[in-house]
């Protein structure tokens, strides 16, 4: 009984990764289409490895009940008929929606609940705002990289992976997708890192580096966003064994055998300390292995840290007996969300100032044609007038030579 509690324990430390397994496709709220091609459409059923097409005619309503990606494309798995599943299409064409937009506030919800957060929207070129919660719906606007929003519903399940979040953006109420990491959730976890970790953008984070995530992605993608050295970047933590959730909250353990505390993981580096046999220390953070299998362990012993590699044999865990972990983080000054309001009096100052700017280049470029046509009719008339005045100077030569030829006559 004690090694399956000890088992349960060192499973903590997986949290909130292990819950992400066999979960499936992401949730959505379930909604309704109608076939609008005259001709109809065709749906497959798949049964015993293989796909058999079957047919929907005009005006047949049928219902999505979720729908996931799939080689850059969606697949939309429906219920045509009771009990029958398995069955889907791969594109939306040649239907409609009978319902064209999705009001939490108003609606009876089956996977949807009320939830507040913040969220920060991460893709690169920004994401859409829908009228409801699913690619099918109909785009809203669009919310540009770097947008902080305020959430109020979720699609989905706090503990088995949210899709779709509802938000205010610039008096405008929609749902944003939270797939495929493009747009992340406020998160607060913490982190030691096992080994040296390469990131896409930050440089190599070193080892036994402890760090408190800024987002997370949808359960699905498995990252959260870590700010390291003034540089901030997604990193995989579902599964990882290079980065290691670390319990807040963590248990103290008791020791079965003598254990060398050392620097780094896999026995590396210098020894720190010696945990003797029947002392009491801390575990905050753990590799999972199965039955008697070996695995590294951060702990704390007499106010020193460090790694030992056990198994689950070798020590005893008080479930009852749990301690705070203490670390000091860099403090960030965290900037607050926008308001729909304070959102939209921002969209108009950018406004303004494109505006403002162009009026500017517009003023500027008149002016300086304005200039440019003066020195070029200046210059024009100069040099008529220069023209004119040799002429008379010519005409006048010519009128005193005439003069005295005839005088050279008389």
């Amino acid at each position: 009984m004690k090694k399956i509690i000890s088992l349960l324990i060192i499973m903590v430390f997986f949290i909130p990764s292990v819950v992400k397994a066999d979960m499936g496709a992401p949730v959505i709220e379930p909604y309704k289409l109608i076939v609008t091609a005259p001709e109809g459409i065709d749906y497959y059923y798949r049964t015993g490895g293989t796909d058999t097409k079957k047919h929907l005619n005009y005006n047949d309503i049928f219902e999505v009940e979720y729908e996931y990606k799939d080689n850059g494309g969606y697949v939309y798995s429906i219920i045509v008929e009771k009990d029958v599943y398995d069955t889907y299409i791969t594109s939306l064409d040649g239907t409609a929606l009978v319902t064209k937009e999705l009001d939490p506030t108003a609606a009876k919800l089956q996977m949807s609940e009320k939830k507040s957060g913040q969220a920060l929207v991460y893709a690169k070129d920004g994401v859409d705002l829908l009228k409801g919660p699913s690619s099918a719906y109909d785009k809203i606007t669009h919310i540009k990289k770097g947008t902080k929003l305020n959430y109020t519903y979720i699609t989905g399940e706090s503990d088995s992976g949210i899709s779709y979040i509802y938000v205010t953006y610039n008096g405008k109420n929609g749902w944003l997708s939270i797939l495929n990491g493009e747009v992340l959730l406020k998160e607060s976890n913490i982190y030691v890192f096992r080994k040296d970790f390469k990131t896409t953008s930050c440089g190599t984070i070193p080892k036994n580096t402890i760090l408190k995530s800024l987002y997370k992605t949808d359960q699905w993608s498995g990252e959260e966003l870590f700010k390291y050295n003034d540089c901030e970047d997604l990193v995989p933590v579902f599964r990882s064994l290079d980065v290691l959730y670390i319990d807040e909250e963590a248990y103290i353990t008791t020791s079965k055998k003598e254990f060398k505390v050392y620097e780094y993981a896999e026995n590396e580096g210098s020894i720190v300390t010696t945990i003797p046999k029947d002392k009491k220390f801390i575990q905050y953070a753990s590799t999972f292995s199965y039955g008697d299998d070996d695995e590294d362990i951060y702990v704390e012993y007499e106010g020193k840290r460090g790694w030992i590699k056990t198994n689950i044999n070798n020590f005893e865990t008080d479930i009852d007996n749990k301690v705070k972990f203490t670390y000091e983080f860099e403090e960030e000054k965290e900037e607050e969300p926008l308001s729909s309001e304070d959102d939209k009096k921002k969209e108009d100052y950018e406004e303004e100032v494109t505006k403002s700017s162009k009026k500017s280049i517009d003023d500027y470029v008149i002016t300086y044609c304005i200039i440019g046509i003066a020195i070029s009719l200046s210059t024009i008339i100069i040099i008529i007038l220069i023209n004119k005045k040799r002429k008379n100077k010519v005409e006048k030569l010519k009128e005193d030579n005439s003069d005295n030829i005839e005088e050279n006559k008389e």
